[in-house]
């Protein structure tokens, strides 16, 4: 996940953002990733940006 984040942190810079205005927030799961989004968008702060993955296997349990 890291070469993920690097490249979105890379593009943001490279669009003229300031990587001292970016707050990194990782949760456990995908199912956490709108709660945390939603609570980050009551804060103040210009934009919410996600990124997430799923990879099959990690958690995969099948029945």
């Amino acid at each position: 996940m890291m070469r993920e984040i690097n490249g979105a942190l890379d593009a943001f810079v490279r669009m003229g953002g300031d990587e001292k205005n970016i707050t990194l927030v990782r949760v456990p799961g995908a199912y956490e990733i709108p709660l945390v989004a939603k609570r980050l968008a009551t804060k103040k702060c210009d934009a919410v940006i996600v990124l997430g993955a799923v990879v099959q296997g990690a958690g995969c349990r099948k029945p």
